[in-house]
């Protein structure tokens, strides 16, 4: 497992999220092409039409993938909201959360609070994008001057379903979570979260390139959603890079995991689809060639990481010492 490569998030208007996200996500617009309504494809995504046509936006750590379909599905449903079921946000760091945050609500972004701290020595905010897609913006005010900012940390599900989920996780990525614990009653998670009586679960399993984070909203309750098709607007679907697609798929058929077709080869990039135990999509990438220059080992960032963790390990070990003095 390489690592987590991109987030799919599905948009009505291409050109419009990709000027938003260019301007203060850190991303580059790095690719464009469209996909084909092929049987292959729509069987591949389980959506009835795949025509569509997709940006990548590489980060210094990470990609995220826009795209607007030419029949998208879903498109009157109700806001969801952050402790909705499904992929419900990524996650975006920066040295300090408070500009990072000034930013997001210039270029066009919504918030209900500004960045707060929870007791870790971070800052935290919820903000929405044009579209009413959560992110969370996070101030690291320890994190090292080496790389350009900000940089994508992690990918966070909403389930009803905690410990299938997150075992589920650490199962697809091959590792044990990081941690894992209950969070709240307490006014700084209302803050943030900008809900009442804010109780919850969370896990995060890690990968070379950020986490995927696992989220049970306790309280206040919020009933299921219905899972999300591809070409729904919202986040979509997440993407793990990986060296052997069929190896990959073969390991984790024999763990029970459902994958919804064949494996789609172009030549340059190998992908496979599956569900999730709460049925959210996720992909499979290999590149044929492993430099190949969108692959996650070319990014920019990767020693930044290397360093980061050295200076969130020697933080935290800080914050130990000092509560116990």
């Amino acid at each position: 497992m390489i690592g987590l490569h991109h987030t799919g998030l599905t948009v009505p208007d291409l050109d419009t999220a990709v000027a938003f996200y260019t301007a203060v996500g850190g991303f580059e617009d790095c690719l464009r092409f469209s996909l084909d309504d092929t049987p292959a494809h729509r069987q591949a995504m389980a959506t009835p039409s795949a025509s569509a046509n997709v940006a990548w936006l590489k980060g210094p750590t990470g990609y995220l993938e826009l795209m607007q379909f030419e029949n998208p599905t879903n498109t009157g449903t109700v806001q969801v909201e952050i402790h909705d079921s499904g992929i419900r946000h990524i996650c975006l760091q920066e040295v300090d959360a408070n500009p990072f945050y000034d930013d997001f609500i210039a270029a066009g972004g919504s918030g209900h609070a500004r960045p707060v701290g929870l007791g870790t020595g971070n800052l935290y905010a919820y903000v929405q994008d044009p579209f009413g897609n959560w992110l969370e913006l996070e101030g690291l005010p320890y994190a090292p001057d080496t790389t350009a900012k900000p940089w994508y940390a992690h990918t966070a599900f909403v389930t009803h379903n905690f410990d299938q989920l997150l075992e589920f996780y650490e199962k697809l990525l091959a590792t044990k979570r990081s941690s894992d614990g209950t969070f709240g009653p307490a006014e700084p998670f209302d803050i943030v979260s900008g809900l009442d009586g804010t109780h919850l679960r969370g896990g995060w399993v890690p990968v070379t390139n950020g986490a995927v984070e696992i989220w049970q909203y306790l309280a206040p309750e919020r009933a299921p959603k219905t899972p999300a098709l591809v070409s729904d607007p919202g986040f979509s679907h997440v993407c793990f890079e990986v060296e052997d697609i069929a190896a990959e798929t073969a390991r984790l058929t024999d763990l029970g995991v459902r994958f919804l077709s064949d494996p789609i080869n172009n030549g340059t990039v190998t992908t496979i689809y599956g569900r999730d135990p709460d049925d959210n999509l996720f992909e499979l990438l290999a590149f044929a060639d492993p430099d190949h220059r969108f692959s996650l080992r070319a990014l920019d960032g990767n020693n930044f990481l290397s360093a980061l963790k050295t200076a969130t390990a020697d933080h935290y070990k800080k914050q130990a010492a000092a509560a116990k003095a």
